[in-house]
């Protein structure tokens, strides 16, 4: 797999255009308020685990604000493919 890249400038962006504070983000990340500070400030490299972290706090995010709108392409592809998986009934419950 291709590490994806993304510098502090972008991180700090996409979390405006969703109207997140920081705090906010490292909540949805389930990481410390300061570690997530230190991406956006480039104390910290970002890695492919927190680029992983911010796609989970953008889902936690629409679900919490009922706007899939702010997931990017790839994150409403996937979540579209879940659903159509469970609708199917390919995944039972409690089978993960």
């Amino acid at each position: 797999m291709i590490e994806p890249h993304i510098n502090k400038e972008a991180l700090a962006n996409m979390r405006k255009r969703v109207g997140a504070s920081q705090k906010e983000m490292a909540h949805h990340m389930r990481m410390p308020f300061r570690t997530y500070q230190a991406l956006e400030n480039g104390e910290n490299p970002i890695r492919l685990m927190h680029i992983r972290s911010f796609e989970a706090g953008l889902l936690w995010l629409a679900r919490k604000n009922d706007d899939a709108s702010i997931l990017p392409e790839h994150l409403k592809e996937l979540v579209s493919d879940l659903f159509l998986l469970i609708e199917n009934g390919n995944i039972l419950d409690g089978e993960r």
